[in-house]
């Protein structure tokens, strides 16, 4: 399969431009959609989250009917241990919660929990008729057992592994029961590989990892709070433990170890990259790396089951943003694609474009969504949240060297501005998509501006910056940005994303 996920966590699309966007994938050769609903779509099961623009399941079977037209398999994606704040938030909801101040993950020891997720997995089953497959979720599960008493003692009796084991499992004979196979996201499996021995064989692990590159012969060490990249010197005895005869390939790092340990262990595999992810920026991601991270994982997804690309809306760039969407192969150098892609679009070289994109990829003050108040769990952003991350960032000890690394990177964003400015004169069409690299070059470029000057305010340091001209140009990219987001959300979330990007750094300047 070639696979694309809709994350609805963050973005409420339009019925109109998915459509569009729908007939863009199978144009680029995709055949399989994985569908993140969350609250995007009003349940039975769960009414209570839904939002004041969610859509109707009648809405959702149009929308999935126009898919299978086109030759699309619907695959439903629904989180059933971690990443269920949409849910748990909700006070008929949060008694299923195993650290309710977290709002999850969902607690495995309770009675409730089961019942809650079988009636929504039927659910979402009758809709997913035709699908062969059930994607449950489980990555990322950070806090299971730190307050809940009955899973901190089964934690303690049999293990961590043991006890999300026995509740995957209990899903996925929901969904076999169902006559779908069942599909996970792997990375709690590689925290605790002991997993492997304890979970079904045929339920299908999707390997997702966005920073391996072929050309970056780096391994991924996983570990309980996410993990990071490393070189031969970095790998851990645990890993050699578990891991150890598939590390090496023909005497080099096998980058792909995780996939090979998967398929060796009697599963089936689709691998993952993605386009937009951690540690993106608002706005504009790292596109050169996406793209790079995108081939590589399709080159081993097809050894496998398939590829499933990935794009996590809490990031907030438009998929026209996500090139690597469009030009993920395999078996081609990456700088190829990145090449036919501006030919095709602007009929230039790649070179000095995705050169002006890399200088833009860094983080800066304020350029990442939780800086701002945004995140899987919290939709709209708390008053007075620049101060108050300003204050955390003080007190954690790092806001003097994130001010030394925003005027660094400012710089940057200034060449890169410059680059593109200089660029829009010598493209041939597609002056309407350029303009889109230019606004969210020039929407960084402010953003590092207005970092500069809260943190150096915050600190007592002087600083050079035009409090009104951040202002101003903060008002003038809000008015486009939300025509742009009005072209692609629903009315009530485009207000809401731009209220998220830009008021948040208004209120602090007022």
């Amino acid at each position: 399969m070639k696979a694309f996920h809709f994350d609805f966590n963050t973005a409420f699309f339009r019925i109109d431009y998915l459509k569009d966007f729908i007939q863009k994938l199978s144009n680029w050769g995709y055949d399989t959609l994985f569908w993140e609903l969350e609250d995007f779509v009003i349940w039975d099961s769960v009414p209570d989250i839904a939002q004041s623009d969610s859509i109707s399941k009648t809405e959702l079977q149009d929308l999935l009917s126009f898919a299978e037209n086109l030759g699309f398999e619907n695959i439903p994606l629904l989180q059933c241990l971690g990443h269920c704040e949409y849910v748990l938030k909700c006070s008929r909801y949060n008694t299923m919660a195993d650290t309710p101040e977290k709002w999850g993950p969902y607690c495995p020891s309770n009675e409730k929990t089961k019942v809650f997720l079988s009636n929504w997995i039927k659910e979402y089953s009758d809709i997913f008729a035709k699908s062969r497959f059930f994607h449950l979720g489980c990555d990322e599960v950070w806090h299971l057992g730190a307050v809940c008493p009955e899973c901190k003692k089964r934690i303690i009796a049999d293990g961590k592994a043991a006890l999300m084991a026995e509740h995957i499992n209990f899903l996925a004979d929901i969904v076999r029961s169902l006559r779908k196979i069942p599909v996970i996201w792997a990375d709690m499996l590689f925290i605790y590989p002991e997993m492997a021995d304890m979970l079904a064989k045929d339920i299908v692990m999707t390997d997702w990892r966005y920073e391996l590159r072929n050309d970056y012969k780096k391994l991924w060490l996983w570990d309980e709070k996410g993990g990071y990249l490393i070189d031969e010197a970095g790998i851990s005895e645990n890993m050699h433990n578990f891991f150890g005869k598939y590390l090496y390939q023909d005497g080099k790092l096998n980058i792909h170890y995780t996939a090979d340990f998967l398929k060796d262990h009697g599963f089936k595999v689709i691998c993952a990259g993605a386009s937009s992810c951690f540690p993106d920026n608002f706005l504009l991601g790292n596109a050169s790396n996406h793209i790079y991270n995108s081939c590589t994982m399709m080159d081993k997804g097809m050894e496998n089951l398939g590829y499933l690309h990935t794009s996590w809306t809490v990031h907030l760039f438009f998929y026209e943003l996500q090139p690597a969407i469009e030009m993920v192969n395999h078996n081609v150098k990456p700088e190829q694609l990145m090449n036919e892609y501006t030919m095709k679009y602007f009929g230039i070289e790649g070179k000095d474009f995705f050169t002006a994109l890399d200088l833009l990829s860094p983080r800066v003050l304020f350029s990442g969504a939780e800086s701002t108040g945004c995140g899987k769990a919290i939709k709209k952003a708390a008053p007075g949240i620049i101060r108050t991350r300003l204050s955390e960032f003080y007190d954690n000890g790092i806001l003097e060297n994130e001010l030394s690394k925003t005027v660094q990177y400012r710089n940057d964003f200034a060449v890169a501005v410059k680059k593109l400015h200089d660029l829009r004169k010598e493209i041939r069409y597609g002056e309407k998509l350029f303009e889109l690299y230019v606004l969210a070059a020039e929407a960084l470029l402010n953003r590092a501006d207005f970092g500069i000057l809260a943190a150096s305010e915050f600190l007592g340091k002087p600083h050079t910056i035009d409090k009104i001209q951040v202002k101003n140009e903060l008002l003038r990219l809000k008015k486009i940005y939300l025509a742009e987001y009005m072209r692609r959300q629903t009315p009530t979330h485009a207000v809401q994303i731009t209220h998220t990007i830009f008021d948040t750094l208004l209120e602090y300047l007022n």
